[in-house]
């Protein structure tokens, strides 16, 4: 389950950027709740990865985890 886990991260976090990418690209896109719905999603994965909020916030750039904009361009 672990690998399924990082999977759903990664590919969540992938929309995430992407979506904020359209949103600084074009500015009539209006992107704010498909961003939103996007961010429960990923909270959704952490909690059921069983990754306390205490651990989820300890984790971020450096820590291996990735976050939005950390992909290279």
């Amino acid at each position: 389950m672990h690998a399924d886990t990082d999977h759903a991260r990664q590919a969540v976090m992938l929309q995430i950027q992407l979506l904020e990418r359209l949103e600084s690209a074009d500015k009539t896109f209006a992107g704010d709740l498909e961003v939103a719905k996007a961010y429960t999603r990923l909270a959704m994965v952490e909690e059921a990865g069983g990754r306390p909020d205490e651990e989820q916030a300890r984790t971020g750039p450096g820590h291996g985890t990735l976050r939005p904009g950390s992909l290279s361009q």
